[in-house]
């Protein structure tokens, strides 16, 4: 009985809409309102030259050779400017620097170079040294905790006479380039991701959650 009920109210809905529009047919619409119509869908102005700036010729200062690249992005406020380069870069040589992306770990910051040596971290944070002529390792640094519990991300920096390293498992570390030797180690607990930013004596660190360190370059003091 009640899906009777609900048949013939369906019904009943379906010819009132019909009679609607059929009473609607034949009628005129009503006149549009007085205005200029401007279209919001235009997402894309057009783009035409300036013609004040016409006869500005583009000049770029002369390029320049580039030996070291001690920072992420060439140095702290990434602007390298207009670098010397071959037409075509060929590769030199190639080498293994320890473990690679995973699904558990990724290699998420790229080598640094500083007096002839290229920089380099794996995905679990093994920091390796190699010569910039030829690729021969000179030394090799595995600064993961005896607690070890997986950890990835990190990154590596240089400026002066020090190299600063920070990890996937919290630490900042202050190194000697030429040996690897830990000068200072500064735990701050929470993992780190990118690479550090080093300004004079300073070096700033960024963690996984978005705290930020300045850290003093000599002593890893906070």
């Amino acid at each position: 009985m009640f899906g009777k009920a609900v048949l013939v109210a369906a019904l009943l809905a379906a010819g009132l809409s019909g009679c609607d529009y059929l009473s609607s047919i034949g009628e005129s619409e009503p006149p549009p309102l007085p205005g200029q119509r401007l279209s919001v869908l235009q997402l894309e102005p057009t783009i035409a030259p300036d013609p004040e700036i016409q006869d500005v010729s583009v000049r770029l200062p002369p390029p320049y050779p580039n030996a070291d690249w001690p920072q992420l992005g060439g140095s702290a406020n990434r602007a390298m400017h207009h670098l010397e380069a071959p037409p075509v870069l060929q590769p030199v040589w190639s080498v293994n620097i320890g473990a690679g992306s995973s699904d558990e770990a990724r290699i998420v910051t790229p080598p640094v170079v500083a007096g002839g040596v290229v920089f380099a971290m794996d995905a679990e944070g093994v920091i390796s040294a190699l010569s910039a002529n030829f690729g021969k390792l000179l030394w090799e640094l595995d600064p993961r905790p005896e607690d070890d519990d997986g950890g990835f991300g990190g990154g590596l920096a240089f400026s002066g006479n020090r190299l600063f390293a920070v990890t996937g498992y919290g630490d900042v570390l202050g190194l000697e380039p030429s040996s690897g030797k830990v000068v200072w180690r500064r735990p701050l607990l929470v993992p780190m991701r990118a690479a550090p930013v080093v300004s004079g004596e300073r070096v700033f660190v960024v963690s996984y959650d978005n705290q930020t360190w300045a850290l003093d370059g000599r002593n890893g003091e906070v």
